[in-house]
């Protein structure tokens, strides 16, 4: 049985030795369970959520099994919404927001902010905003795959 670790919503082929391209339309692929791994009919499988599966490619008679392991992570934010003083700067991970899952390396979550939002400020790659400006901001966090937003509504300093 081989091994093989899927991120969520990010797909890999599964090798099936010994089999010409020519018979690969007839492998029946099956998931163990779809809510954690789903396998397309090319083979192709794609996480759907934290666990174990297994992946089954039958042909002529011939089993094929796979252990896939989803390592899922979330960036969850404690509110939907955060105010922030023009000039002022907001580290989401250490102030509202949580890592979880079993990807807990802040480094793999890539932060985002709309490119016309801009002038109101920034995300830095570690989660800090830096607010320029009156207006509103929505700064997505992303890993392996999952997405969470936050809307940063920047307020003139007094």
């Amino acid at each position: 049985m081989g091994a093989a670790k899927p991120n969520p919503n990010t797909g890999i082929m599964l090798p099936i030795l010994g089999i010409t391209s020519a018979k690969t339309n007839k492998v029946k692929w099956e998931s163990s369970d779809k809510k954690i791994a789903a396998v397309s009919g090319t083979g192709k499988v794609t996480g759907k959520g934290e666990g174990t599966a297994v992946i089954t490619a039958t042909l002529d008679g011939q089993t094929v099994k796979y252990t896939v392991k989803v390592n899922a992570a979330a960036v969850t934010f404690k509110e939907k919404s955060y105010e922030v003083k023009a000039g002022d700067s907001l580290n989401l991970l250490n102030e509202i927001a949580t890592l979880t899952g079993t990807d807990t390396d802040k480094s793999h979550i890539k932060w985002t902010l709309p490119a016309n939002q801009a002038k109101f400020g920034s995300v830095s790659e570690s989660g800090v905003v830096k607010t320029t400006a009156k207006g509103n901001m929505t700064v997505t966090a992303e890993i392996n795959g999952i997405t969470s937003k936050i809307k940063v509504k920047v307020v003139p300093a007094e």
